[in-house]
């Protein structure tokens, strides 16, 4: 039961510190609870989306590349139809 603890606590240090110092989840725009609530939810979401599509990239050209990178390129290719049809 310890071990579960402490997985648990590992797992919401390291995604807390992932979303606050990488994604800059530490402001809050709007006070109000809903918009806070709305706020982490999409941040929890883009942040299990974008770690599912780095998991897919093979690891010996995930290891070559910092994980912000990662991030431009996943960005570059979502606004490259956008901005070559306009």
């Amino acid at each position: 039961m310890v071990l579960f603890g402490h997985e648990r606590w590992r797992i919401e240090n390291e995604g807390f510190n992932e979303l606050c110092n990488q994604w800059h989840a530490n402001h809050y725009f709007r006070h109000h609870p809903t918009a806070i609530t709305a706020l982490w939810l999409l941040l929890f979401i883009a942040h299990a989306l974008f770690h599912c599509f780095l998991r897919n990239i093979k690891p010996c050209r995930r290891q070559s590349l910092p994980v912000y990178l990662w991030a431009m390129v996943i960005l570059a290719e979502f606004l490259a139809p956008r901005v070559s049809s306009a």
